[in-house]
């Protein structure tokens, strides 16, 4: 039976869907992490529950009162800080299988499916008569044990999970140390973590046991694992109602909800030569293991790299873990011993396999072993040479092309043992009857510069065959086969994989690394030939690889520096008959308001009306900067939120923020002029554009993390539109926040009376371009198709938003990440054509080209807020930025370069000012530039500031010290260079002038 929730959780079931007292609603809420959707009146007071728990709550409302909760909220410090709130009650807009709570006013018509749609497995609501607990869904599989299950092979059985695939979560953490390996059951991942970390972003991880709600990405508790323990081995276990951890001392059994050791299961002398545990499985419920004497520990690492992550492979020649002479049969209740056997020859715990009351061992070169797992007696022992000599001696692997030498190299199916993997020199097949040798077969690469002694083949066994991955110099190289189990037989050829990921099979698809630029390549094995296609965003992460299981699959968190477009711990679910590249209709997607207001807001020549001051993201004025500046005023939020950078019209500061709020600030004194409402994060800020309308013709357009284009009245912040450009209403956890699986990340650009934007964060999921009239919001042109291709069954590598959009020769273009190329569409009618590779969001125009640099955009804020490298052309030269990717002693470049200046040029000036520069304008006289630097000993303290240098000399005319880390790009100057704002990155606001 599935172990019940805490009480506290049932307590809250019991309070819906009537509008309860607020003290019992109060009361259930303290205790347990994850997801609350209210929907309706029971949402009123949000905040106190918010206060008084650990709960992040997603709210539904009518707008009237979903704006007037809202304005609670902000003045509370709570909107977009654990709450989240969204007009509209017609339906639920969470993904599927993400509330671990529903409470629904008993007024609106929520149907019973749509409860039930919404909540997780084992999620709880409560029908009117009593609790209702969501189970979990036929056809779905559970991954237990490290390999899935004690026969090692990473195939799933769950046949819910089919393509198309859908994202369902991006969440924390982003890197982690080595090894790493992960276990699901009951609703939860299990990760454990090593100590080879050679960057500081893996160091929170260091011998760490974490867990989280498999459904919607939630921590729920970590432990410290036993130091120098090499884990990456079978000695962890999953079950709805134990967590098995075996170490150097014992093995623990942990309570999978609060994190605690129930108990232990010690065995040492006589028993065995010593208390580590090598191996273990859980089968019948009797526990299965290998103990034996200590080991040395493994070696720590760790590096000085501030950002990305390092390459942490041991130095080891021998492999010396895992081995043992004593098996055992355990009671896990009684914890007593059923039987025990001992060999005289050590047994490799990368050799063993279990299944179906059998238990296979290997020790090298001395035989290959099977157990009765009932009665612990020996059923046969094979120790001839023809077999030995077929298997051969184990290799040391550890290299970035032959994988880990920690990897269990034999898998079982009920007819056939396999032993392939990193390990071993060939693909070997025996018999389960006897032991005796079927068939073998060479798979390495034969190329000269191709490390060939380790094989590196990863194994998935299916009922058609054995799909054996072969590594691969490139992805077109046929280096993989499908081969019939019994006799080897070659039954189909298909691309190589990528290094060192290892392979994992879903329902109809197998994955590795591959495809362009080392992303997740997605093998069809429904046709006799495999087919390939790539999930481009992401990669799979070494150890893990794609693991499947509850119906969905998850990724990372990423271990190496080969970082992709997004990173962390995302999972991917089915898209059923979701329309990808459905067109959208104005009367299913725009809403317009009655805004009256006779206010208006005049824009000046030297206002900054948008994001990096013009639709050429220039970031040049024509104006002087003064010799000497002070702070004149600075703005705080109520609680820290990320802003956008900021834009300066009719002197009054306009930001956006993590929370979702548009605010305008007065430029003259740093007061709050109004605060307009989103129902997401906004990542980039409003632009100003003035309209037709002689009414309401200063308006401000800002794109939103809930997948909505809006238009406010400027001078009040009154809604004139929005135009929904998400096909559907669907949030999802995104990165900390809750937003939308196609949100407007990009943000928006206006030309002409014409809006522009961009929904979508993945390509697998589509991404949906839009052309917008400025005054009505109505569509102008709309395409579907640069991701997603109609009538696609595999994955492509379209385009995704990852970047805001620049105008250049008629076209609109934004970066879509690190290998998929820039994404441009004529201003026109919205045709698409690729452009250049580009690497990251920050794009600009050199030599008549658009250029992409930087980071990805849905990256961890500490490494997307600074400037990669980057050429700007000005009036002196060519000023050239760009940033240390990993010394945390090197200093970002800031050189003015003459125009037409070599590569090895040393420039006009150049000034190593700060280590990482977060914005810069070139003015008239001068370059300001915001940055931070870091202290050699303690590279987390930070002392960040904000210069000019003079233009021709680069000399430092002044320079401010500023309270926190600032902004991307979050600089905007006007009045003619007298008002300075900088947004930093605690929420803070600061203007500066003469």
């Amino acid at each position: 039976m599935r172990r019940a929730l805490p009480l506290a959780f049932l307590s809250l079931a019991l309070v819906c869907p009537a509008v309860a007292a607020q003290g019992e609603i109060l009361a259930a809420t303290k205790a347990g992490k994850g997801i609350i959707l209210l929907a309706g009146d029971v949402a009123l007071d949000v905040g106190k529950l918010a206060k008084a728990s650990q709960w992040t709550f997603f709210v539904q409302l009518p707008k009237a009162k979903a704006d007037g909760l809202r304005k609670e909220l902000d003045r509370d410090g709570l909107l977009g800080n654990r709450v989240y709130v969204q007009d509209g009650v017609k339906s639920l807009y969470l993904a599927d299988d993400l509330a671990d709570a529903v409470l629904v006013s008993h007024d609106l018509p929520i149907k019973r499916d749509e409860i039930m749609r919404v909540l997780r497995p084992e999620g709880k609501y409560h029908d009117g008569h009593g609790v209702v607990t969501k189970p979990f869904a036929k056809g779905t599989d559970e991954w237990s044990h490290p390999y899935r299950a004690p026969d090692n092979n990473p195939q799933s059985q769950d046949v819910v999970l089919k393509r198309p695939f859908m994202t369902h979560y991006m969440v924390e953490p982003w890197y982690c140390p080595l090894p790493m390996q992960s276990v699901i059951s009951g609703g939860r991942i299990f990760k454990v973590f090593g100590d080879r970390s050679s960057a500081k972003p893996q160091e929170p991880l260091v011998n760490k046991l974490l867990a989280m709600n498999a459904f919607n990405g939630t921590v729920l508790w970590e432990r410290e694992l036993s130091p120098g323990f090499m884990i990456h081995r079978n000695t962890l276990i999953a079950t709805p109602d134990t967590l098995f951890l075996g170490d150097d001392q014992s093995c623990k059994l942990i309570d999978p909800i609060t994190g605690k050791i129930r108990d232990e299961i010690v065995i040492d002398k006589p028993n065995a030569d010593g208390p580590t545990w090598k191996w273990m499985a859980l089968e019948g419920g009797v526990l299965y293991a290998m103990v034996g004497e200590k080991e040395a520990p493994d070696q720590p690492l760790k590096g000085d790299r501030i950002r990305g992550a390092g390459w942490p492979w041991w130095s080891i020649k021998d492999y010396k873990f895992g081995y043992g002479k004593n098996l055992f049969a355990i009671d896990p209740k009684t914890k007593k011993i059923l039987w025990h056997v001992r060999e005289e020859e050590p047994i490799d715990s990368r050799g063993m396999a279990m299944l179906k009351g059998k238990l296979y061992y290997y020790s090298e070169n001395k035989f290959l072993a099977c157990l009765d797992t009932k009665s612990g007696k020996i059923i046969w022992k094979n120790s001839s040479d023809e077999l030995l000599k077929a298997v051969g001696n184990t290799k040391g692997a550890q290299h970035w092309l032959l994988g880990f030498a920690s990897t269990a190299y034999l898998k079982c199916t009920e007819d056939a043992l396999y032993f392939a993997g990193p390990n071993r020199p060939l693909l070997v097949a025996a018999s389960t009857k006897d032991g005796k040798l079927l068939w073998k077969k060479d798979c390495s690469v034969k190329d000269g510069n191709f490390p060939t002694e380790g094989g590196n083949v990863q194994l998935v066994i299916r009922p058609e065959g054995v799909y054996a991955l072969g590594q691969a110099r490139t992805n077109i190289q046929m280096s993989s086969y499908k081969l019939h189990p019994m006799t080897g037989e070659v039954l189909a050829t298909f691309p190589g994989r990528d290094r060192c990921t290892r392979a994992t099979g879903c329902f109809d698809t197998i994955f590795t690394r591959g495809g362009k630029g080392g992303s997740t390549a997605a093998f069809d094995v429904t046709s006799t030939e495999p087919r390939m296609g790539v999930i481009t965003p992401m990669r799979p992460a070494c150890q893990d690889g794609v693991v499947t299981a509850h119906g969905y699959m998850f990724w990372g968190p990423w271990m190496c520096r080969c970082d992709m477009t997004q990173l962390g711990v995302i999972s991917l679910g089915p898209g059923g008959g979701f329309s990808y590249t459905a067109e959208a209709k104005d009367a299913d997607r725009l809403e317009t308001y009655k805004a009256i207001s006779a206010a208006a807001l005049r824009q000046e020549k030297t206002d900054w009306p948008t994001y990096r001051h013009d639709n050429k993201r220039s970031v040049q004025i024509d104006d002087v900067i003064p010799d000497k500046v002070v702070n004149t005023w600075t703005w705080t939020p109520k609680a820290p939120t990320l802003p956008t950078a900021p834009i300066i019209v009719g002197h009054r500061v306009f930001i956006g923020g993590q929370d979702g709020v548009v605010r305008s600030i007065w430029a003259h004194n740093g007061k709050l002029d109004w605060s307009a409402y989103t129902g997401g994060p906004v990542k980039y800020p409003p632009v100003f554009a003035e309209t037709k309308d002689q009414l309401l013709k200063d308006r401000l357009f800002v794109g939103s993390g809930d997948g909505y284009i809006y238009c406010l009245h400027a001078p009040g912040g009154q809604m004139v539109w929005r135009f929904r450009a998400a096909p559907v209403e669907r949030m999802m956890p995104v990165y900390g926040t809750l937003s939308s699986t196609w949100p407007l990340g990009g943000g928006i650009l206006v030309e002409n009376g014409v809006v522009y934007g961009a929904a979508g964060i993945s390509n697998h999921d589509g991404t949906h371009v839009y052309a917008l009239d400025a005054d009505s919001g109505k569509i102008k042109w709309q395409n579907h198709s640069s991701a997603y291709k109609a009538g696609d069954e595999l994955p492509t590598g379209g385009v995704s938003v990852q970047g805001p959009m620049l105008l250049h020769n008629n076209a609109v273009h934004f970066a879509s990440g690190n290998m998929p190329p820039i994404a441009s569409y004529a201003q026109k009618d919205g045709k698409f054509t690729p452009s250049e590779a580009s690497r990251g969001k920050d794009l600009y125009v050199r030599n008549g080209k658009v250029v992409g640099s930087g980071y990805p955009l849905y990256w961890r804020p500490e490494d997307d807020q600074f400037i990669s490298t980057m050429e700007l052309e000005t009036a002196v030269g060519v000023l050239r930025l760009g940033m240390p990717q990993n010394d945390p002693s090197s200093v970002s470049e800031l050189r003015m370069l003459a125009k037409g200046a070599g590569p090895k040029d040393k420039g006009i000036w150049s000034n190593p000012l700060f280590q990482e520069i977060g914005g810069v304008v070139v003015a008239k006289n001068a370059i300001v530039v915001t940055g931070l630097n870091r202290e050699k000993k303690n590279f987390d303290k930070i002392t960040a500031g904000i210069a000019a240098l003079d233009i021709n000399t680069g000399k430092i005319l002044w320079r401010h010290p500023l309270p926190a880390t600032p902004t991307a790009w979050g600089l905007a100057i006007a009045d003619g260079g007298n008002n300075i704002v900088v947004t930093l990155m605690d929420g803070r606001v600061m203007a500066f002038a003469k």
